[in-house]
């Protein structure tokens, strides 16, 4: 490959939805290619891309992230893109590993992060305050395989996010509507229950079956009469949840496809989204206009692995962005 391009680098659903929308509102008609480099783990992860893949793409990378691929992506990433090839926007979720090889081999013109979920609250708190968003520093074994993982504090990458992101000047930040793909959800039938968005909080956050009831009950009481869909997610054991929800009247399933696309595929809406923290829920309202209803968890009921200092800045930037935001008032959050 040689010329210009625009690298497209995406890992999950989400991010391939977030390239997309950048592809089409801002490099539909332009001189450069728009090349897409997709990287999985399992054949799985790339299942759940390829329905969401058109043919607007000059070019589709597949890259599976392996053990060989750990150490050899130099190689790989120099064989699929090319010495010669200029990178004119660079679009990815972060800045490390083979990303970071990216950025710092081809030198693209300019470098975009796009939302992973929420996660870019608090990269870009991060980055906007000094710090490295990569490797701060190589080490030897990124010597001896030339890879070039460390990126310099200092670094001022754009951002394109539906999250306001105070904190980073206007010129850098431009606010993704999702224009482009509300075009295509205008019209669809809306109906009469609501749509709660799991997350990996159990067990990964909550470890205690219990405790996860209750804050499930939580959720069926202020929805009482109402039927409620619980979609899991990806993550999700549905042998675990099942037991746990259907009890409490939720009707328990999987989505084929990824949460802010699935009312393309099924033609209808929920009446309204609920969560505990899913960042899916910010994406659907800003894509569908669906009210949003947050179940906070304070940070007392977490378990000791869980970073508490986040899970507060979480809630913190989401009660600021909901007006429908349910405090845990069993436990409250500092």
């Amino acid at each position: 490959m040689s010329g210009s391009i625009n690298l497209f680098i995406s890992r999950t659903p989400l991010q391939l939805l977030n390239c997309t929308e950048a592809r089409d509102r801002f490099h539909r008609d332009g001189p450069e290619q728009n090349v897409l480099l997709l990287t999985y783990r399992k054949p799985a992860d790339l299942n759940l891309c390829t329905p969401l893949l058109d043919n607007h793409w000059d070019r589709v990378i597949p890259l599976r992230l392996n053990l060989f691929s750990r150490y050899f992506y130099p190689l790989l990433l120099w064989l699929k893109l090319g010495s010669q090839t200029r990178i004119h926007c660079l679009y990815t979720a972060w800045l490390k590993h083979l990303h970071a090889h990216i950025y710092n081999t081809w030198q693209p013109t300019r470098t975009c992060l796009i939302d992973d979920g929420n996660e870019i609250l608090i990269l870009s708190s991060r980055i906007e305050n000094g710090e490295s968003p990569g490797e701060s520093r190589e080490q030897f074994t990124d010597r001896l395989l030339r890879r070039r993982r460390a990126v310099a504090q200092g670094v001022k990458p754009e951002y394109f996010s539906l999250y306001e992101l105070p904190w980073v000047a206007r010129a850098r930040h431009i606010l993704n509507d999702y224009r482009c793909l509300r075009e295509k959800g205008q019209g669809l039938e809306q109906r009469d229950l609501v749509l709660f968005i799991g997350s990996n909080t159990h067990p990964k956050h909550i470890q205690d079956p219990s405790l996860f009831t209750e804050l499930l009950e939580r959720v069926s009481s202020h929805y009482a009469g109402r039927k409620i869909l619980y979609v899991l997610h990806r993550y999700e054991d549905a042998d675990r949840v099942k037991p746990l929800a259907e009890p409490l009247g939720f009707e328990v399933v999987r989505f084929a496809n990824i949460l802010e696309c699935e009312p393309l595929v099924q033609g209808w809406l929920p009446g309204e989204v609920a969560t505990f923290n899913s960042s899916a829920a910010d994406t659907l309202q800003q894509l569908y206009g669906l009210p949003v209803t947050i179940f906070e968890i304070a940070q007392n009921r977490l378990g000791p692995n869980s970073d508490k200092d986040k899970w507060r800045q979480l809630y913190q930037e989401l009660a600021s962005r909901h007006p429908r935001f349910i405090r845990d008032k069993g436990h409250m959050t500092p």
